[in-house]
């Protein structure tokens, strides 16, 4: 609960001190974490935004940049959400070492 001198101070206090709580309780991007998040049917690009919130895209036409943990990715793709997922999958890959070929839920990545 957040308190203030105002109302809509005290409401950002006590969302403020929510998003605390549920950053804290993220899954780290660990190999295990990943590939269970593959097995459990959830697609590169939706593990990437719920283990690293703060990971930024850039659409550059059909060319995407994914900035996670201080470190770029490229992806590209005939539509944003296909070059945003390849990113993602570049992203994943490097981070956690799992390869891009294991990933079989979005096989239209790579086109």
């Amino acid at each position: 609960m957040g308190s203030a001198t105002t109302k809509k101070q005290a409401m950002h206090n006590a969302a403020e001190q929510a998003l605390q709580v549920v950053k804290a309780t993220r899954p780290p991007m660990t190999p295990d974490n990943v590939q269970s998040a593959i097995d459990s049917g959830m697609n590169p690009l939706a593990i990437v935004k719920q283990m690293c919130p703060d990971a930024a895209f850039q659409l550059q036409g059909f060319i995407v940049s994914l900035t996670v943990a201080g470190q770029t990715f490229q992806g590209t793709g005939r539509n944003k959400r296909l070059a945003e997922m390849q990113a993602a999958r570049r992203a994943l890959s490097q981070l956690t070492g799992i390869p891009l070929g294991q990933c079989l839920l979005c096989l239209g990545c790579l086109a």
